[in-house]
């Protein structure tokens, strides 16, 4: 595996953060199993909050320890059991999650592209891409994500435009909750679900040249991907109402075939946007699967990294395969999952770290 040390820019950080967090959500909206969405673009602004805080904690954590090695930090300041436990923990979380995505993709492309094909098939054609990426390593994959940065921009533009149809309705805009508050926690908690992959940074902030610059570009990024997911969720269900919206597969896509025209390439306009999508779902796989090998190898150092990439692609292979290709209620235990493993504990090992580090300095 090639690497890099130290030559990341801040508009490098900034596509990184787009890239952990976008992909699945642009075709997966949390209301697809029947949850509240009349106020999802209400709840998508408030509950990217709390992550707002963890990337403040990460520009405070690389303020404090120069070198943002967090995971070598860390394993110097915790019990060894207790760090490979945490470690342990997220790694069974991100490839947990990573399956989860990967069936996601698995109904997408299976609904719309390769209806007649066997989901293995692609999936494991998919898998052998992200771990020629991975082995290329960081240099290489910072590379496709800065480039990638205009397809999103590109989907958000047409997102906003599709907004302006003459399908709109502003009526249906309103944010109005369920009186059941236990669908309005689970909705909730699947909205916040969805920012989970900025956990990556944790591995990505060694790597920035200018490290004063991590909470500016982190949180331009963040910004951007909000800005995104609630300008799809309001258009959504303005052009499709409460009722329809509940039974999309796939909202951005049938956002995209509800405009519709006669002529040329854009008689298919949404299988365009289509294999955007599936280039950007390539970039947030392979920055997952590197940070998976990252870890391992700040864990265990001597680890063989071609191996290493072979069995996280193998995991995430056979576990994809064995689980059912729907959307089912084990997703709401993921989404709670996905909370504790990219919010609450790496925000409790940073402030461990950085009060530990603060309480050295003074005594």
């Amino acid at each position: 595996m090639k690497t890099v040390k130290k030559t990341l820019k801040s508009f490098d950080l900034f596509s990184f953060t787009i890239a952990s967090t976008i992909s699945i959500g642009i075709a997966f909206l949390p209301y697809v199993a029947g949850e509240e969405i009349r106020s999802a673009w209400l709840k998508l602004i408030v509950t990217a909050i709390p992550y707002f805080g963890f990337l403040f904690l990460i520009h405070l954590f690389i303020k404090t320890y120069q070198d943002g090695d967090f995971f070598g930090e860390l394993q110097q300041a915790v019990w060894k059991p207790v760090y490979y436990i945490i470690v342990i923990y997220l790694f069974c979380s991100i490839i947990y999650a990573g399956s989860v995505a990967l069936t996601g993709m698995s109904i997408v492309v299976g609904s719309f592209l390769l209806p007649n094909i066997d989901r293995w098939i692609y999936i494991f054609l998919f898998l052998v891409v992200v771990a020629v990426g991975v082995y290329y390593g960081l240099a290489a994959i910072s590379r496709f994500v800065v480039m990638t940065v205009t397809i999103e921009v590109v989907i958000l533009v047409v997102i906003i435009m599709l907004g302006f149809n003459e399908n709109f309705r502003w009526i249906y805009i309103p944010p109005v909750t369920a009186v059941d508050m236990t669908v309005l926690i689970k909705s909730s908690i699947s909205d916040m679900a969805r920012y989970g992959g900025l956990v990556t940074l944790l591995g990505i902030i060694g790597f920035v040249h200018k490290p004063e610059n991590v909470f500016k570009a982190t949180s331009g990024g963040l910004v951007f991907v909000v800005v995104t997911y609630v300008a799809l969720a309001l258009v959504v269900l303005g052009t499709f109402g409460y009722e329809e919206s509940l039974h999309l597969t796939s909202p951005f896509i049938a956002l995209v075939q509800s405009f519709g025209t006669d002529t040329g390439v854009f008689e298919r306009l949404d299988l365009l946007f289509l294999s955007f999508w599936i280039i950007v779902f390539y970039k947030i796989v392979i920055v997952h699967v590197w940070f998976l090998l990252y870890m391992t190898k700040k864990s265990i150092p001597n680890v063989n990294g071609k191996l290493t990439i072979l069995g996280i692609c193998s995991l995430l292979f056979i576990i994809t395969i064995s689980s059912p290709p729907i959307i089912d209620e084990y997703w709401r235990i993921h989404h709670m999952n996905t909370i504790v493993y990219s919010f609450i504990l790496p925000s409790l090992c940073l402030l461990y770290l950085i009060v530990k580090k603060k309480r050295n300095e003074s005594t």
